[in-house]
C-alpha cells in the first residue's frame, strides 16, 4: 500500500467514526429534529474533512476509472 492509499484510508476510516460516534451521540437528544441532526452531524463530518483531503482532492476524484 502506497502513502495515497494509506491516506485515503485513514480518511475513510477517520468518516466512518465521525459519522459513528455522532449516530450514538443522537440517541442521547431525544426531542431534537431528526432532519436538523442529520444535517449538522454530516455537516459537521464535511466540515472536518475537507481540510484533510487537501487541495488536489477534486482533481484526484474526477480521475478515477469507472471501475475504481
Amino acid at each position: 500500500m502506497n502513502a495515497t492509499a494509506t491516506r485515503g484510508a485513514l480518511l475513510a476510516a477517520l468518516a466512518c467514526v465521525l459519522v459513528g460516534g455522532s449516530f450514538t451521540a443522537n440517541s442521547v437528544l431525544g426531542a431534537y429534529p431528526y432532519a436538523g441532526g442529520q444535517f449538522l452531524r454530516y455537516g459537521l463530518a464535511c466540515v472536518l474533512l475537507f481540510p484533510l483531503a487537501g487541495r488536489g482532492a477534486p482533481a484526484r476524484l474526477r480521475a478515477l476509472t469507472p471501475r475504481q
